[in-house]
């Protein structure tokens, strides 16, 4: 047992190693690998983007630690339900919350980008739009990754993820060589979140017997059709007002109206509304 936890921790200390190479790779090495290939233009346009990402990061980041605590002890406590339930509000709710700040952005991008920048780098914009795709996609099984550490069985996932970051660095590194254009490098970045959802889901299944089939045919499609029906709307909403700072607020708003209420009704259950409407009743209590 002391060998094999001893395994674990070495394991995850490799992995953080390299996840902090991918996140490198990703914050700075991308940048690094652009400004060779592509020059300083492109270099700063990817740079702004991977500022936005840690903007859009940072804003779920405490919802995502009020989470991951409660998961641990339902584990610990071999409450497997509540820890399954956990992981599965926690997904939805904190898909709607980067869908809060991610949908504005996109909608009114090319203006915020101006504002803030007066004058920004050429295809910043287009690049800033596949980052928040790119995270939005690794946000999906953020729990289930943290449920398996919760469970210990760490070894065979680090290895699959750690590869995974490996390859996305070697792939971005070798379509540049090959002379793919500088978008290929967040292709693949989107690729790569893909896969490490499918690693996620396979070792969610195998560690605390996570339902994959009720996230496919449950879960996700609640969360895909918000998006379906919420951009369409402001897309319609939006389309005959020229930008400005006022239809920034605006689009906001509503966005974040939108996002709330059908969130309520259609991405969480009977049950998960219940959860909410008791951590509200809570909140406005201790008040």
């Amino acid at each position: 047992k002391y060998t094999k936890k001893t395994d674990d921790i070495s394991w995850d200390i490799i992995h953080e190693v390299l996840w902090e190479a991918h996140a490198s790779n990703r914050d700075k090495g991308i940048v690094i690998l652009v400004n060779y290939f592509f020059g300083l233009l492109i270099n700063a346009a990817y740079a702004i983007a991977m500022q936005v990402m840690h903007i859009v990061s940072t804003f779920v980041m405490n919802f995502k630690q009020s989470v991951v605590p409660q998961i641990m002890i339902s584990f610990g406590k071999g409450d497997l339900d509540r820890m399954h339930k956990l992981v599965n509000i926690g997904t939805k709710v904190t898909y709607i919350l980067m869908l809060m700040i991610t949908i504005p952005v996109i909608a009114e991008g090319k203006y915020i980008l101006e504002l803030w920048l007066k004058t920004p780098p050429e295809y910043t914009y287009e690049l800033v739009c596949l980052v928040l795709i790119n995270i939005n996609i690794s946000s999906f099984t953020y729990f289930m990754y943290q449920g398996v550490h919760a469970t210990g069985s760490i070894t065979k996932q680090q290895i699959c993820m750690s590869v995974l970051y490996l390859l996305n660095i070697a792939g971005i590194f070798i379509g540049f060589k090959l002379g793919a254009s500088f978008y290929y490098a967040l292709y693949v970045s989107i690729v790569v979140s893909f896969l490490q959802c499918v690693v996620n889901l396979y070792f969610a299944r195998k560690t605390f017997s996570y339902d994959i089939r009720n996230f496919l045919l449950s879960v996700l499609p609640r969360c895909i059709s918000v998006a379906a029906i919420v951009l369409p709307i402001i897309y319609c909403s939006i389309h005959n007002i020229d930008s400005s700072f006022y239809r920034v607020v605006l689009t906001t708003l509503f966005s974040v109206l939108l996002l709330a209420s059908a969130g309520y009704f259609v991405v969480l259950d009977e049950m998960e509304r219940a959860m909410a409407r008791d951590f509200v009743k809570k909140i406005i209590r201790r008040k």
